[in-house]
């Protein structure tokens, strides 16, 4: 069984000053050990700062998002090769708040994955449904298509790491979590999609599929998800305060 891995997705929050604090207030609490995976993602703008402290630590730095291009006409945009400039490893690609808010699509998501695998950044790829379309019984069409297109046109036998975080739209920021069968299931969906993916390519994904889940995970809670076919969570507003951030980890540790 592979280590449980804990993602913090820090989205549009905190000053260089208070991400410092917060990043030197995870390490005063020691929670982080040799049994543990953990990715800290700040906004662009925090990537230089926390790179310099997490240097020789075992957090690993990543990104909540990149553009597909190497370099070119894209005002506001940052590329693969800049975020490597930081020792950047992991990135956020197609999180849902992207998806609904800036109109990103399942093709610009695949453009995105296909630029991380291409210049070895592990792709962290949300997917979930809206509320309505639970409603409407179409959450395993939805994470199905999602997934497919996430990776169409990609040889998964030269893929050395993705990672599918399962993100339930309709409880993102809520502060309530799916039921553990519920994401249960939706992780055997998932689990279901990749094998036939990998049977397709002639591979096997136990050697490079990380499965999380997220959408309002906490201390209370995250023991309920990290079971047999989840291997860790992807945490927004815990993630925030260091304390609640270590709990969710020692909880599982």
């Amino acid at each position: 069984m592979r280590k449980p891995l804990f993602i913090a997705n820090w989205k549009m929050n905190l000053t260089v000053d208070q991400n410092k604090a917060l990043v030197d207030n995870i390490f005063q609490l020691s929670c982080i050990n040799k049994n543990v995976d953990v990715v800290v993602c700040p906004s662009y703008t925090n990537i230089p700062m926390v790179s310099n402290l997490v240097k020789n630590s075992s957090i690993v730095l990543g990104a909540q998002d990149v553009s597909w291009e190497e370099k070119g006409s894209m005002t506001g945009e940052v590329s693969p090769r800049m975020l490597q400039d930081f020792s950047v490893n992991y990135v956020i690609v197609g999180h849902s708040e992207r998806r609904g808010k800036m109109g990103e699509t399942d093709e610009m998501v695949n453009k995105k994955v296909k630029a991380c695998l291409n210049n070895n950044l592990i792709p962290v790829i949300c997917v979930g449904e809206t509320g309505d379309e639970r409603r409407e019984g179409k959450t395993d069409q939805v994470i199905i298509r999602q997934i497919s297109k996430a990776l169409y046109n990609i040889d998964l036998r030269t893929v050395k790491s993705i990672v599918i975080a399962y993100e339930p739209i309709w409880v993102i920021g809520t502060g309530r979590a799916v039921n553990a069968q519920e994401a249960e299931h939706v992780t055997r969906v998932i689990n279901g999609v990749i094998h036939d993916l990998c049977h397709i390519a002639g591979c096997n994904m136990e050697d490079f599929v990380t499965i999380l889940y997220g959408g309002s995970v906490t201390s209370d809670n995250v023991r309920y998800f990290v079971k047999e076919n989840i291997d860790g969570v992807l945490v927004g507003g815990a993630s925030l305060e260091a304390q609640e951030f270590c709990n969710i980890i020692k909880a599982l540790s």
